[in-house]
């Protein structure tokens, strides 16, 4: 009888450790849609909106007069209706891509753009300025996330135009992993990237992040945090 006993507790400690393994793999995995986007395309949707936005529609924006001379960049409508393209002796010139390629814009007060942004920049400028899009995502285990892979290139997109740099915003620095860590410790950030009530939405005053990028830091902040 008492091996019998043994015997079933063993059974159910084994069920029980299966079924801890079976939801702990799920758990670890957020599901994210599987469309396959051009590789040699730049979409302006999930590519080039979020750079302009965090590095230039806090100032070109049609409320901000002051220092937007004319230029608006908050929505593509807008950047269409302003961009000057004009063609001088034959060549067509356009002003957004001589700004960028010559390094004017950003001002020097403001975090210049790395030569990966410059590059998606001019490429999208090479291929008609298009208003296009492509939602890619894929099915990432929260295990293989890490800041410098995932996270870090999503605020670098969206957040490093105000928030790097010797004077960020608020104070708040997001280049810096550890600060990102704090904010995701006491929760601000995730209520901040969820527009969730009581606090103030970010990135501001942008869009919202999409749906996977915001799945993807959540996912990192509920793993290890590498």
């Amino acid at each position: 009888m008492k091996k019998i006993s043994i015997s079933i507790m063993a059974l159910v400690g084994s069920c029980l450790l299966v079924s801890f393994i079976s939801t702990k793999q799920t758990n670890d995995y957020t599901p994210l849609s599987a469309t396959q986007c051009d590789t040699s395309v730049v979409y302006y949707k999930q590519q080039v909106e979020p750079l302009l936005q965090a590095n230039c529609a806090i100032c070109h924006n049609p409320q901000n007069k002051k220092h937007a001379d004319g230029v608006y960049l908050d929505t593509y409508e807008n950047l269409k209706a302003t961009i000057h393209v004009f063609n001088k002796g034959g060549v067509v010139i356009n002003e957004m891509e001589q700004m960028i390629s010559k390094g004017k814009m950003p001002p020097k007060s403001h975090p210049a753009l790395t030569l990966a942004q410059k590059a998606v920049f001019l490429k999208w400028i090479q291929q008609g300025m298009q208003n296009n899009s492509c939602d890619e995502t894929t099915v990432v285990g929260s295990a293989e996330l890490t800041y410098e892979n995932n996270v870090a290139p999503i605020l670098q997109n969206h957040c490093y135009g105000c928030h790097s740099g010797p004077n960020p915003a608020n104070g708040i620095n997001l280049s810096d992993s550890f600060t990102v860590i704090a904010l995701i410790k006491s929760d601000l950030l995730i209520k901040a990237i969820t527009h969730a009530e009581g606090a103030k939405p970010m990135p501001s005053p942008t869009e919202k992040l999409s749906d996977a990028d915001i799945e993807t830091i959540k996912a990192w902040a509920a793993g290890e945090m590498k």
